[in-house]
């Protein structure tokens, strides 16, 4: 009988398995799917995230386009909650401070319209975002962490690219 690879690879022949080691982590594991893009942009979304129905990937690709920014992320789902996670990082006395852009926990940044696009400029996104990929390769995820790559991709990202989030 197939496999489910075998089936899903006949339901969507542009999808690519790629096959790591065992247990390579999150960040050498993210590493070899971005070194696989051969596009000028990626979309990285973790793999229990869904979309909303507002997400419109075109507004992204055109803020990346228009070199408004080089990464950029907006709202999904997580087990049928939404999730808008994104911010800005500030590092006091070696200690590292969220500050949230979520309306319901009382601050929202600037916005910022670019031909009738909204968006804010962040530090941290979720891990739901499209990427410029020479960026991303330029980037990459730390191959040391197993785990808890997120925030040390971000903190790095936030100093060497500029990130937005889009509300809408």
């Amino acid at each position: 009988s197939p496999s489910l690879t075998d089936i899903e690879a006949s339901n969507y022949p542009n999808l690519k398995y790629i096959k790591a080691d065992f247990d390579v982590g999150i960040g050498v594991g993210r590493n070899i799917m971005i070194d696989a893009v051969d596009t000028p942009y990626a979309v990285y979304l973790d793999d229990d995230f869904v979309f909303i129905d507002s997400t419109d990937l075109t507004k992204f690709r055109e803020l990346l386009a228009q070199n408004v920014a080089d990464i950029v992320g907006g709202g999904c789902t997580e087990r049928g909650r939404t999730r808008r996670y994104h911010g800005k990082l500030n590092i006091e006395d070696n200690v590292l401070h969220y500050i949230s852009g979520n309306l319901d926990e009382g601050y929202i940044f600037s916005r910022h319209t670019n031909e009738k696009i909204s968006y804010e400029r962040v530090d941290i996104l979720l891990n739901f975002f499209m990427g410029k990929t020479d960026i991303l390769k330029k980037l990459k995820w730390a191959s040391d962490l197993k785990i808890c790559t997120h925030t040390e991709f971000f903190i790095r990202a936030c100093k060497e690219c500029r990130i937005a989030y889009c509300p809408d």
